[in-house]
């Protein structure tokens, strides 16, 4: 009776779950979710799929919720994380999904503005009670003015505000009614989108379903695979000179006993450094021998070394050496003046040349080492300067502000 639909139980359900023929799915308000970062909740390998009244939530903000076809009918679906394979879904929604407004004073209003980020146009909803500086936002950054209700002393006001494109994103605000606090009706600026993070910067890349994985939940449990960006992204072709040119956000496969030689080269040379973290996948930095830059050039393990000469810039990395407590590599070139970065990155490894084109726009370089053997992969993003500074500070543990 697939074709006729199927009736979900209201209830929680632990994925990853598989749709691989034609069917309506009504979750009657049921809920999937994901414990792995790597894997979307919900995958739909068919066409003429319709989804009902389900609440999709990733392991993460920016991990997979949906993995879906371009025709795949949506109706009431909430989700928690990112959409793949929708073209008008597809992005990251940098966004406060729960966010403290903190300490208000009875019986007062309260007002305060956040700063988000959208990939699409969307429409704004919100609980009774709560006023909005708009009920539609552009794709890009918005600021966008929330006014909460007032309440009793002790209690918690709690209100909604809904994000709607095909999906539902659902952003709550909570806020402790105290006497105590200071008695004002507004607030700053109360969020600002973060440093975006790696799966945010990726593009998703159209291939034939038919190289996709489809594999059902116990085999995705067994065998530690999943359908998560990895299997998405196909490696990229070399040209004729041998050379393979990368595109940001393609994965290019590494073997765990090469090693690379990164080089940047452009006319700004001797004002760019390059910044190599290495991180268990957290972004906090565990010794300082773990950044490796023009002042500490050598990493912990040995397995970074770093060369800065007056004319070359090189990041010299041995796989072998490699600690098994570094899951995560990232590298980043920068100049030192915010001034813009122009020219090309070089890649050798033991039997490829790769290339990356830079065209400045005050962006910084950036390459990152996924160390899950046998699948090690190295991914070029492009960030903005600024928040790859904060990214560095961040490292460390520190607030950024």
């Amino acid at each position: 009776m697939i074709y006729a639909g199927v009736n979900i139980p209201v209830g929680e359900y632990e994925g990853p779950f598989l749709i691989n023929r034609p069917a309506v799915c009504n979750g009657g308000g049921a809920s999937f979710y994901i414990r792995d970062i790597e894997t979307a909740a919900l995958n739909v390998d068919s066409n003429g799929v319709r989804l009902q009244n389900i609440s999709v939530f990733a392991a993460s903000a920016d991990s997979p919720a949906l993995l879906i076809r371009d025709d795949t009918l949506l109706e009431d679906i909430s989700v928690y994380g990112t959409v793949i394979g929708k073209a008008a879904e597809e992005g990251f929604f940098n966004i406060p999904y729960s966010l403290s407004v903190g300490a208000v004073y009875p019986d007062t209003p309260f007002e305060f503005s956040i700063k988000i980020s959208i990939p699409c146009e969307c429409e704004l909803s919100c609980d009774k009670g709560v006023t909005l500086s708009a009920d539609r936002l552009q794709a890009g950054e918005n600021t966008l003015g929330i006014r909460l209700p007032g309440g009793k002393a002790g209690s918690i006001i709690r209100r909604s505000v809904y994000i709607k494109t095909g999906v539902t994103r659902k952003m709550v605000f909570t806020a402790a009614v105290d006497e105590n606090a200071e008695k004002k009706s507004y607030a700053p600026l109360l969020f600002e989108p973060e440093m975006q993070s790696v799966l945010s910067l990726m593009p998703t890349v159209k291939m034939p379903r038919t190289q996709r994985q489809t594999v059902t939940a116990v085999d995705n449990r067994k065998k530690g695979i999943g359908s998560g960006i990895t299997q998405l992204l196909p490696k990229p072709k070399s040209t004729k000179s041998g050379i393979t040119k990368l595109l940001r956000g393609m994965h290019y496969p590494i073997s765990a006993d090469d090693f690379l030689e990164i080089l940047f080269i452009g006319e700004s040379s001797t004002d760019v450094d390059a910044y190599v973290f290495m991180h268990d996948g957290s972004m906090v930095i565990g010794d300082s021998r773990q950044l490796v830059f023009f002042g500490n050039d050598l990493s912990l393990d040995g397995s970074v070394s770093y060369l800065h000469t007056n004319i070359k810039r090189a990041v010299y990395i041995d796989m072998k050496k490699i600690s098994a407590k570094t899951s995560e590599i990232d590298v980043v070139y920068s100049a030192y003046d915010n001034s813009e970065i122009s020219g090309k990155v070089v890649i050798k490894t033991r039997t490829d040349t790769l290339e990356i084109d830079i065209n400045g726009s005050q962006t910084v370089t950036a390459f990152e080492i996924n160390i899950k053997p046998p699948a090690i992969t190295l991914t070029p993003l492009i960030m903005p300067y600024r928040k790859g500074i904060a990214e560095l500070i961040r490292s460390y543990g520190l607030e950024v502000t």
